[in-house]
């Protein structure tokens, strides 16, 4: 996940793949820790 959130800040924010990089982000942490989501 932090690998990705470098990539977010290395990316513009205008790119594409922003919105593909936020959705692995949040589905990583929701597998990661589904006691936080209940």
């Amino acid at each position: 996940v932090a690998a990705w959130e470098m990539m977010l800040k290395l990316l513009p924010a205008n790119d594409t793949r922003l919105a593909v990089i936020e959705r692995s982000i949040s589905n990583a942490m929701h597998h990661l820790s589904p006691q936080q989501s209940k």
